[in-house]
């Protein structure tokens, strides 16, 4: 990247931080880095936006992003770290101990022209708020609940990363923890950790042990 390229992005960065803050109020959106965040129903749903120069062109980034609000519950209940769950709202969204988001979509604005930031912000907001209402509004639709999308929804492996973790979670915020359990040994048994670790103990480890007390109580 050339040096006059470097300080055109660096403007771009600048007024698009400006703007997004300008904008994102009236949407009810909350902001924390390159996020904008909020509750729909029981989603939380994140709008990831960053500004890029790629093969002579300008572009803002985004990804769309969701996951169900009581995951990070559950995930900080069962991974000894249930105080985490009184803590900001934005932990939910940047915290290294959070449950990991679901990306729906992606989208480049490319920035050609007399292009306008303000024009451009507005334009990434709404269509955050439409795509991530008709994605929400095709989950509960077709499947009648996220859970059960992620169990039986076709063609998932074109939006996600962590397919073990959230088929083990949705198990659980069905309460199928007998099913949850077994389906966490199974991962361990072919290698499979989850993707985080506490202490000694791995992810899949802490389910493993959290269902087995709640299938005893």
């Amino acid at each position: 990247m050339k040096k006059e390229e470097k300080l055109k992005l660096k403007e771009i960065g600048k007024e698009l931080e400006l703007q997004i803050k300008s904008q994102i109020k009236q949407h009810k959106y909350k902001k924390i880095q390159d996020n904008i965040y909020k509750i729909v129903e029981k989603y939380l749903c994140i709008t990831h936006i960053y500004k890029n120069f790629y093969e002579n062109k300008f572009y803002i980034n985004v990804r769309l992003n969701i996951k169900p609000y009581l995951f990070d519950n559950y995930f900080w209940e069962i991974f000894d770290m249930a105080s985490n769950i009184e803590e900001k709202e934005s932990l939910r969204v940047i915290g290294a101990f959070s449950f990991p988001k679901f990306k729906f979509l992606e989208k480049r604005f490319y920035l050609e022209g007399d292009f306008s930031i303000k024009d451009t912000v507005d334009e990434i907001i709404k269509f955050s708020i439409c795509e991530t209402n008709n994605f929400i509004e095709f989950i509960e639709k077709e499947y009648n609940s996220f859970e059960n999308f992620i169990l039986t929804g076709k063609e998932l492996d074109k939006y996600f990363y962590y397919r073990e973790e959230y088929e083990v979670f949705s198990l659980i915020s069905l309460k199928k923890y007998k099913e949850a359990k077994e389906r966490a040994l199974f991962e361990l048994g072919r290698g499979q950790t989850g993707s985080f670790t506490n202490g000694k103990k791995n992810l899949f480890e802490y389910v493993v042990d959290w269902c087995e007390d709640k299938e005893n109580e």
